[in-house]
């Protein structure tokens, strides 16, 4: 197989309002668009990978302007060296050569810029190469002429040190699911109701919980907690439940099926502070607890060991998943270890990656959830591509909230995969060659 760069565009996709990370307000997402062709046993065909990049989340503790440029340098030194890059015909292994370009690049890139605060993560290498190896799948299936996953699932069964793997076809699906639920995310100074309310956007969208509910009739929500304040974080998911129960209330919406999922973001000190949370609200509110379907990466993603990291008893109230900590799979062995049994998908990790994870999940039983990098346009399109073959019921849709007008373009393409009827966006069009979008 070869590869050669078509084109490499960075995008600006707006926020609905400026972002504060820190010193720093950010008034849109940088997002790369990556063009590559793929040249296979004489056929040839061009993909397409775009993924934002997420310097905050993936490259945290430095200013956010310097992460940024990292990152924009580091994809600009992927596309050089990946320009008539050749490799395995087998795709898996064509996209481990392409992540150990990047993971190489990264180094060279530290060893040179001298006065960063701290070494470039994992992470970060990993979202950077993301739309590429995205792009490459794509490529990949539309030289072949027919559907990435429909080809994936007749590869190999993935092969792990760790764990048991699951068949390629067994994990995804022979057709995308029509129809997948959107988790809106619940920020943590976001009001609940119009009351609460203290200066509207000032745009044709809601403002409130309860006025999302009514514009797009949503049924699943991630809660962001604060972690380090058991009493706050406990008082936010009752206060949601009270919101989203009386708008279902005054709108013959009782018996609809609502789900939670709670996002500590790292910031939990330890998993028995996890499992009280839990506990009181398994006893006091029983309602709300019964809609939580999952718990995202409540401690820190290092994995180091400390006892205050193991979530064993708060995993068997509810699935413990790991999103930010999943780099490899020596870093899902330590969250293991650590009582994690869930795994959180994010095609910002690359695509082959997280095929090989969602077969690990299904060998060893683990939760399986996907979620998204505030994804906007081609994107979320590709991220919904994934959630649609590997059997989950929802995925997160954060642009929609945060920077719409990212995805107007794509839209067109695919409304419906951008406009929710019922709580839910219909992916049963991603049949395409290619990833389908």
């Amino acid at each position: 197989m070869k590869i050669f760069v078509e084109s490499y565009a960075l995008h600006a996709a707006p926020f609905r309002t400026p972002f504060k990370f820190g010193a720093a307000v950010i008034e849109s997402l940088q997002v790369p668009v990556v063009r590559l062709r793929v040249e296979i046993g004489g056929k040839s065909g061009i993909g397409i990978g775009s993924m934002p990049l997420g310097n905050a989340w993936s490259y945290p503790g430095i200013p956010y302007e310097q992460s940024l440029a990292v990152m924009e340098r580091l994809g600009a030194r992927i596309r050089d060296t990946v320009d008539g890059m050749t490799g395995p015909d087998n795709i898996s292994a064509m996209s481990d050569a392409l992540r150990a370009v990047a993971f190489d690049e990264r180094l060279r890139l530290q060893h040179e810029w001298t006065d960063l605060p701290a070494p470039i993560p994992d992470l970060c290498a990993l979202v950077t190469f993301s739309p590429w190896d995205l792009a490459l799948f794509d490529a990949w299936g539309k030289a072949l002429g027919a559907n990435t996953y429909t080809l994936l699932r007749q590869e190999e069964t993935p092969s792990s040190r760790h764990f048991t793997t699951a068949p390629l076809a067994e994990v995804l699906s022979a057709e995308p699911s029509p129809r997948l639920a959107i988790y809106h995310v619940v920020g943590g100074l976001d009001p609940l109701t119009p009351d609460e309310v203290a200066k509207s956007a000032g745009d044709d969208l809601p403002d409130d919980l309860q006025g999302w509910m009514a514009r797009d009739g949503l049924t699943h929500f991630k809660i962001k907690l604060q972690g380090k304040d058991p009493e706050w974080d406990y008082q936010r998911v009752a206060a949601v439940e009270s919101a989203v129960m009386d708008q279902a209330s005054r709108t013959g919406r009782q018996d609809d099926h609502f789900v939670y999922s709670l996002d500590l973001n790292e910031q939990c000190p330890s998993g028995g502070v996890l499992a009280d949370l839990l506990e009181r609200l398994q006893k006091d509110q029983p309602q709300a607890f019964a809609r939580i379907a999952f718990v995202e990466q409540p401690t820190s993603r290092a994995f180091a060991g400390t006892p205050e990291e193991n979530v064993s008893r708060a995993a068997k109230l509810k699935p413990v998943v790991i999103d930010e900590g999943l780099v490899d799979e020596s870093a899902l062995a330590r969250a293991v270890q650590n009582g994690y049994n869930g795994v959180c998908l994010k095609t910002c990790k690359g695509l082959g990656f997280s095929v090989k994870m969602a077969s690990i999940a299904r060998g060893e039983g683990f939760y399986l959830c996907v979620q998204d990098l505030t994804c906007p346009g081609i994107s979320f399109s590709e991220s919904a591509s994934l959630a649609a073959r590997v059997g989950v019921d929802g995925l997160e849709a954060n642009a929609r909230q945060f920077c719409p007008a990212a995805n107007a373009a794509a839209a067109q393409d695919h409304p419906e995969l951008f406009h929710l009827a019922g709580g839910a966006v219909s992916a049963a069009g991603l049949t395409r060659p290619g990833l389908g979008v």
